[in-house]
């Protein structure tokens, strides 16, 4: 997975696959640049909530979550 190429999805839709099973289409609203350890995103969808502590999240809530905890993520619009 190229997470480079994430960090240029700032501020679109993305869906975002989770190493605990998590998948959301959310807004990108933010990374920790220059590390890029860290994403700031706007939920708006849930296809599957995960075993993660923040597996009760909802729709619209802002959620910041490890890159090392992504497993994929995809361009959405």
């Amino acid at each position: 997975m190229d997470r480079s190429k994430l960090w240029d999805q700032t501020g679109r839709v993305v869906r975002l696959l989770f190493r605990d099973g998590e998948d959301v289409e959310a807004r990108l609203l933010a990374t920790d640049a220059p590390a890029h350890v860290d994403i700031t995103y706007e939920v708006i969808r849930i296809h599957r909530s995960g075993k993660r502590p923040n597996s009760g999240t909802t729709v619209g809530a802002v959620v910041v979550a490890a890159t090392d905890d992504l497993t994929e993520w995809q361009a959405v619009e």
